[in-house]
């Protein structure tokens, strides 16, 4: 840090010196570089994770139903509750963020697989629009925890984290 005579200007033409001459950056480009860099290191893990949110939460649905016929099936042969959700990873930024975030949590997926039959419905899967109408569906993410014999049990419309979401489905089943 050079210091310069008070009211001289910087005689390299940088700007970034105060009025006592002390000068903190060497041009704005530095000072833009660093801004930059910032934002970069800030935000790089939410981007990819949000690209990469369909491939984590297909992984994170292998074991669940293909269909509603087969989730009632398994419901009633294991007495597990079904739990349906309904997701759009294309258009729904929510539904992106607890792809990326929420469903790869181990310990959602462990509860999911211990207590529950899970059936994951996105806008291309046949039953969306039946089991959508039926169940009232108005908004996405959207869960409904129906027991065995088909009756609600439960539901939630909106982003979960997987804290919340482990104890919201853990409270269902106790």
């Amino acid at each position: 840090m050079k210091n310069h005579e008070p009211g001289e200007d910087d005689p390299a033409g940088r700007s970034g010196c105060d009025s006592r001459g002390r000068c903190f950056f060497r041009s704005r480009w530095m000072l833009i570089a660093l801004a930059a860099l910032v934002v970069f290191l800030l935000v790089r893990q939410p981007v990819a994770d949000l690209i990469r949110a369909p491939q984590l939460a297909e992984a994170a649905a292998e074991g669940w139903a293909d269909r509603w016929s087969e989730a009632t099936e398994a419901a009633q042969q294991t007495d597990k509750p079904i739990l349906v959700l309904w997701t759009d990873s294309r258009r729904c930024p929510p539904c992106r963020l607890m792809d990326a975030r929420t469903w790869p949590d181990e310990g959602v997926r462990a509860v999911i697989h211990e207590h529950f039959v899970g059936l994951r419905l996105t806008p291309d899967h046949a039953d969306f629009g039946e089991l959508g109408g039926r169940f009232a569906i108005s908004a996405i993410p959207a869960w409904v925890i129906i027991s065995p014999d088909g009756q609600e049990l439960n539901r939630h419309a909106g982003f979960m984290g997987a804290s919340e979401l482990q104890k919201w489905l853990l409270a269902i089943v106790e």
